[in-house]
């Protein structure tokens, strides 16, 4: 299982230079079972050797994001 607050910070930020497709949507943010599997399968991409996009991200502040996302009810 995945928290709630890493799925924002793949929407957010990304991973290995990906992003989570979402959409916000009447003040919600939300993405599908699609959105899923096409981030998945570029992981998989650049895990194996494919472009990453983005160079790499600064480390962050996860205790910060994570009360940040409590604060938004997230």
């Amino acid at each position: 299982m995945v928290a709630i607050s890493t799925i924002h910070r793949w929407r957010l930020h990304g991973t290995r230079g990906v992003r989570l497709e979402a959409a916000s949507v009447g003040g919600r943010w939300v993405t599908s079972e699609e959105a899923f599997q096409r981030f998945s399968d570029r992981l998989g991409e650049t895990k194996n050797g494919g472009a990453s996009e983005a160079s790499p991200r600064p480390v962050r502040d996860n205790d910060a994001i994570d009360k940040s996302l409590d604060a938004e009810g997230l």
